[in-house]
């Protein structure tokens, strides 16, 4: 596959100063790699945009760098309690199952507010640790942002992160920089093209 060098997306680029739908998309496009990554079908038919995303999702839930994990199954809703994406992720790791509870908050021109990070920890908390169905699912807190590290926003967001115990990614860290074109329109427009 080519770089995409000086190739700009015009997805999420318009003439707008604030979110305007930007975090919505992004939980299509979170809901969507989560879901491929699962697909055997696409595994099939594009085997790059399936690692690509079979990537992103061992990232969020902790099996970064395992080379022997299979996804067995994703589910995932979109502002379920208000939340903005909730997964269930089941893989077998060396042959045992896991179960894997992933929640993200994304951040574009907004920061965190009315505590909502503790208030959505607490209702995930208030509903998996009562019913026994979810007792053996490994909860990952998640916040990604579309401010990058130089930012004041996303040392705020930081603070709040490690204060409410949530990881914190840039948009830029759940591709791990990787800009190679996969052949998915869907992903490198997103993805992979420049929004500059």
């Amino acid at each position: 596959m080519e770089m995409a060098d000086k190739d700009y997306s015009l997805f999420m680029q318009d003439n707008s100063e604030s979110d305007y739908g930007k975090e919505a998309i992004l939980d299509y496009q979170l809901s969507w790699i989560m879901r491929v990554a699962a697909s055997k079908e696409i595994q099939e038919k594009n085997n790059v945009l399936f690692e690509r995303c079979k990537k992103v999702l061992l990232k969020f839930i902790g099996k970064s760098g395992c080379d022997n994990v299979e996804i067995v199954s994703v589910e995932v809703w979109k502002q379920w309690q208000r939340i903005d994406v909730t997964a269930h992720v089941v893989v077998k790791c060396d042959g045992k199952e896991e179960k894997h509870l992933v929640v993200i908050e994304d951040k574009a021109y907004t920061k965190i507010h009315d505590d909502q990070l503790n208030r959505y920890e607490e209702t995930i908390n208030e509903t998996y640790d009562k019913d026994n169905r979810f007792k053996d699912f490994k909860k990952h807190f998640w916040v990604i942002t579309f401010f990058e590290k130089e930012e004041a926003e996303y040392g705020i967001l930081n603070a709040d992160c490690k204060n409410a115990n949530w990881g914190l990614l840039t948009f830029y860290e759940v591709i791990d920089f990787d800009y190679t074109l996969t052949g998915s329109d869907l992903f490198d427009e997103f993805w992979v093209k420049d929004w500059n």
